[in-house]
């Protein structure tokens, strides 16, 4: 008879699967209000991790830095991914050049601005308050997509924000790994740390990012072509692997992994590639698992008692950069490309922060803190401070962009979630797609028949869903508010349809 009291208990193992179970349960139904509040849902992930962590009732002891760091920095990878690959060929046409202005120039210009805040605010170096705003220069791609799903903005404003969060993030990586440098190896001597091997360092990562991410996204679809089999299961296992292996190989030749992973996804996203609606919709749902562990890691690595003494000064640098420097930097580099005013403003106002610079504020303390001469405390404040900061910097102007989208006429109303979705499911991609709008009040097929309803050519309503009954689609259908149209069309003329059944009448 076997001892049953000498097999080993994993004791913790029911009790972290059943937490790990609640935290998912409570992100899925929580988003809904984070949408409709405007704030990022990844906030109730920081809130989560902060009740768990040390001052709340979760009691967890947890302070590594380096870990956090590359769990975080992979998540944040293959979010960045799943953008580039939901990304269309046609917002990339429309909004890259603004879009690459802002996630370089933009960043450089946000950091120094906000740099000379910090610095009149009474930062100790300039070097120190460049690197705050190098940590606090770019907007959080997660944020921006959370915030962004279901908003329908007029002209080009969703387009640029979604791309320029895209492409800045390596950029931050790049300025705070540089200013980094130079407060800790050249006593903030920012003359002596920019030397011109620093530069074309720097240079290279962004450089060699971009060519690795081209080759990956190049070479994955080609496996995606030919190097599966089994159904449709296993596509989406080849393109993980191709996100893994791009942030992997670029990052160990010293470029950097989170542009080559947007870019591998962009490629790929824009190629015929194999069960694509499936593909897709694994990669958001691991974009979903990754928002929350990163966010949910980053509140378990605070103190929330060591943040009460920043709640002044955060408040006011979050206001710096929210409304002062983000604002006149990219409000200047957008008139450049003769952006109508309010679309300039509102993509000023919106760029939201949020994991990012948290993450970004972990790479200071990790190298100072392996110097270990004395300055680790000082710069694990500065990690508090960063953080108050993106929870209060994420609050305001996630709340205000709907309700200023409406004072500028900019909103296009919200993206209708269908409750019932049909799709074709192939090997090959088709040049048609099917795809199920739910008709809005007020929308301009609202009660016109389909007969009535100017449809683009190649596109066709196969049928109607009202409530629990199916209705074969007639030119004699008259649509109806909460009617769900089920429409066969080419993947060019999604936006045009979607703004019949969704768009107020009389809107751009």
């Amino acid at each position: 008879m076997p001892d049953f009291d000498q097999i080993p208990v994993f004791s913790d193992l029911p009790l972290i699967t059943l937490l790990l179970g609640f935290i998912l349960a409570l992100g899925a139904v929580l988003s809904r209000v984070s949408r409709f509040m405007g704030v990022p849902v990844g906030l109730l992930f920081l809130v989560a991790g902060m009740l768990l962590g040390e001052d709340g009732p979760g009691r967890i002891h947890f302070n590594d830095y380096e870990i956090t760091y590359e769990i975080a920095s992979t998540a944040l990878g293959l979010i960045l991914f799943h953008g580039g690959l939901s990304t269309p060929l046609s917002t990339l046409r429309s909004a890259w050049r603004p879009a690459l202005v802002l996630a370089t120039a933009g960043v450089l210009g946000v950091t120094i601005v906000t740099g000379l805040g910090m610095w009149s605010f009474g930062t100790n170096t300039l070097a120190v308050a460049l690197l705050i705003g190098a940590i606090l220069g770019s907007t959080d791609a997660a944020a921006v997509f959370d915030l962004l799903a279901k908003q329908r903005l007029k002209g080009r404003a969703r387009e640029i924000l979604e791309v320029e969060s895209g492409l800045n993030d390596p950029m931050a990586f790049v300025l705070v790994f540089a200013l980094t440098n130079i407060v800790a190896f050249h006593d903030s001597d920012l003359r002596q740390g920019l030397e011109l091997g620093l530069i074309l360092s720097l240079s290279w990562q962004l450089v060699i990012g971009a060519l690795v991410g081209g080759i990956a996204g190049l070479i994955g679809a080609y496996l995606l072509r030919f190097g599966a089999s089994g159904g449709s299961a296993l596509y989406p296992v080849l393109t993980m692997a191709t996100a893994l292996i791009t942030i992997g190989v670029s990052a160990s030749i010293g470029g950097s992994g989170l542009l080559a992973a947007y870019v591998s996804g962009m490629i790929l996203g824009n190629r015929n590639i194999p069960f694509r609606p499936t593909t897709e919709r694994v990669h958001a749902t691991v974009a979903w698992l990754s928002q929350i562990t990163m966010f949910f890691l980053l509140g378990l690595l605070v103190t929330p008692s060591k943040l009460l003494e920043f709640t002044v000064t955060g408040t006011l640098a979050a206001l710096w950069v929210a409304f002062i420097a983000r604002p006149l930097v990219v409000g200047g580099l957008l008139s450049l490309f003769r952006i109508p005013w309010r679309e300039n403003l509102l993509i000023s106002l919106a760029g939201l922060r949020g994991a990012v610079p948290i993450i970004l504020a972990t790479i200071p303390v990790l190298v100072i803190s392996a110097r270990n001469d004395g300055g680790s405390a000082e710069i694990e404040r500065l990690f508090g401070f960063i953080f108050t900061v993106v929870v209060i910097g994420a609050i305001l102007p996630g709340a205000l962009v709907r309700p200023l989208a409406r004072w500028l006429d900019m909103s296009a109303g919200m993206v209708a979630e269908p409750a019932v979705e049909i799709e074709l499911v192939t090997a090959e991609q088709l040049d048609h797609r099917t795809h199920t709008y739910r008709v809005l009040r007020g929308s301009r097929s609202d009660g016109l028949s389909l007969a009535e309803v100017a449809m683009p050519p190649g596109s066709s309503v196969l049928m109607v869903l009202r409530g629990l009954e199916l209705i074969p689609a007639r030119g004699d259908t008259v649509m109806r508010e909460g009617d769900h149209v089920t429409v066969v069309h080419r993947p060019s003329a999604h936006d045009e349809i979607e703004a019949k059944f969704v768009a107020p009448e009389g809107s751009d």
